[in-house]
């Protein structure tokens, strides 16, 4: 799952030149694993744009690996620690 999140970070046209996205999980319960990806952008001006791409492009990348969402992704922030990053997670079915 974290290799697939960051490949499809990876891919996407919004994330910075010379970053590496990174990908965490950060809770878990019975029937759920709440993952994070953190990537950087050029431009804190690009994030309402960088959220929707990066979202498009998660979804995609699951459907081509057969991954199954529970629920939509229902947290997308900016990150206090730099602003040029932009953190994005969901909940998926273990």
């Amino acid at each position: 799952m974290i290799d697939a999140l960051k490949a499809a970070a990876a891919a996407s046209p919004v994330v910075a030149r010379g970053t590496l996205p990174e990908a965490y999980a950060c809770a878990f319960s019975d029937s759920f694993v709440t993952y994070e990806l953190a990537f950087s952008i050029d431009s804190f001006a690009l994030s309402q744009g960088a959220k929707s791409d990066m979202l498009g492009g998660i979804v995609d990348a699951f459907l081509r690996l057969k991954i199954h969402i529970a629920t939509a992704v229902p947290e997308v922030g900016n990150s206090p620690s730099r602003d040029s990053a932009v953190a994005a997670s969901a909940p998926l079915v273990a």
